[in-house]
């Protein structure tokens, strides 16, 4: 608040009523002397009044920038076997029966607060006042000036997250080799196999919402002048009021990248069953299911994110009196000027959700010799089952082993839950508004899944072989 009173009397040295050199004939009397009773006196007044208020703030308040992986993890498991029933003269089985899987499963969850940021909040009241009274003649000149300055960036961040489920680099190797050549008797030569890799994923991401304010103000400016002249004179009255507000705003909670099962998985199977060059009936069996069990599920859940550049209450007054009792004039001029300048932006999209991204690789190989009696290939998604043909009934007989979809076996890994949690807020200083906001609502949860890759071969053949039986399995 700035107040300035001025007062000046009439001019006269004495009382005329009670001095010796009274109103009526006095030296210097009542009546057209130069400075009697009647109030002939002189005086002026310059008055300048200036308030200058300045506020420039930058608020950032961010919870977002996360990264959480469940898994990634580096898996190898590997089956070797090797059966041999060498030069037997009896009745001979030969079996390798092996399972080899990794079983890789993760979870990533990201789950941040909410992010509120305030370039500048300010709350200015200003007052000016000049009074100006004179008994006589004269002038009164007065300036009164209020300046408000407020510049205010704000930015508020709750996106920009990072989720991976499962990156786990797995590897599943199955190698068999059955051998029973040179025998004379019936011969049976098995391999069994199931090489799988079981990669599952789940990343979740819920973001808090983000609130932005560059400018906030509330500003009341309030200038009064008033000139009171008995006498001749004259008044100059000048007002003036400058209000300015820019802001800058950004609140975003988008830009969410969420990955279910970003795994790379291979499962190689290789098979070689020999019963070469027997003399009696040979079945040669290679029964293997290859595959790559791989799920995934992304989720992103965005809060609300409002931006508001300038947000500003403004209230000016201004008034000007002036009353001349005898010959004057009065100039007078005010001006007020608000200028509100915003820029909001609010982001809750470009967000990429992926249930399953990986990189499945299932091979089969399989060899056996060229028959001699009977042959029979098969390849089957399920569960294989042997072919048969008249021969001379061996000592006993395998059975294939039921492949399943991928039952988890000798090596496994699975990861922790990684979780990410972080609150931030952040406000400096105050001042004026017009209103200029944008509001964007949650971007709905986006689930994605995959599908199951399945590789199952099945071959069987016939020709004569070894005798003594040689039962291997791991």
């Amino acid at each position: 608040m700035q107040v300035v009173n001025a007062e000046t009397g009439d001019g006269s040295s004495d009382d005329c009523d009670r001095n010796g050199r009274g109103c009526n004939g006095c030296d210097r009397g009542c009546n057209g002397c130069g400075n009697g009773c009647n109030g002939n006196g002189f005086g002026f007044a310059l008055i300048e009044q200036d308030a200058d208020v300045d506020n420039d703030g930058d608020a950032d308040a961010d919870t977002g920038g996360n990264n959480a992986t469940g898994n990634r993890s580096d898996n190898e498991a590997d089956n070797d076997q090797d059966a041999d029933a060498g030069d037997s003269d009896g009745n001979s089985i030969v079996t390798n029966d092996g399972q080899t899987s990794n079983n890789s499963d993760g979870t990533a969850t990201i789950e941040t607060g909410d992010a509120h940021a305030v370039g500048v909040d300010a709350n200015t009241n200003i007052g000016q006042l000049a009074s100006v009274d004179l008994g006589g003649d004269g002038f009164v000149i007065s300036d009164q000036d209020a300046d408000v300055d407020n510049d205010g960036d704000a930015d508020a961040d709750t996106g920009d997250n990072d989720a991976t489920g499962n990156r786990s680099d797995n590897d599943a190797d199955n190698d068999q080799d059955a051998d029973a050549e040179d025998g004379d008797g019936d011969t049976v030569v098995s391999n069994n196999a199931e090489t799988c890799n079981c990669s599952d994923g789940t990343a979740t991401i819920e973001t808090g919402d983000a609130h932005a304010v560059g400018v906030d103000a509330n500003t009341n400016i309030g200038q009064l002048a008033s000139a009171d002249i008995e006498g001749d004179g004259f008044v100059i009255s000048e007002q003036d009021v400058d209000v300015d507000n820019d802001g800058d705003a950004e609140a975003d909670t988008g830009d969410n990248d969420a990955t279910g099962n970003r795994s790379d998985n291979d499962a190689d199977n290789d098979q070689d069953a020999d019963a070469e060059d027997g003399d009696g009936d040979t079945v040669v069996t290679n029964s293997a299911t290859t595959s790559n069990d791989s799920d995934g599920t992304a989720t992103i859940d965005t809060g609300d994110a409002q931006a508001v550049g300038v947000e500003a209450n403004t209230n000016i007054g201004q008034l000007a009196s002036a009353d001349i009792e005898g010959d004057g004039f009065v100039i007078t001029e005010q001006d007020a000027d608000v200028d509100n300048d915003g820029s909001a932006d609010a982001e809750s999209g470009d967000n990429d959700a992926v249930g399953n991204e990986s990189d499945n690789d299932a091979d089969t190989t399989t060899r056996k010799p060229t028959p001699k009696t009977a042959t029979a290939t098969r390849s089957s998604a399920t569960t294989p089952t042997p072919a048969t043909t008249p021969m001379a009934p061996p000592a006993s007989r395998p059975t294939a082993h039921a492949p399943s979809a991928c039952t988890p076996t000798p090596t496994s890994a699975r990861s922790p839950t990684a979780t990410s949690r972080v609150t931030a807020s952040s406000s400096p200083s105050r001042t004026p508004t017009s209103k200029t906001m944008v509001t964007l609502r949650p971007t709905p949860a986006t689930t994605t899944r995959s599908a199951t890759t399945r590789t199952t071969t099945l071959t069987t053949t016939r020709t004569p072989t070894p005798k003594t039986a040689t039962a291997t399995r791991s």
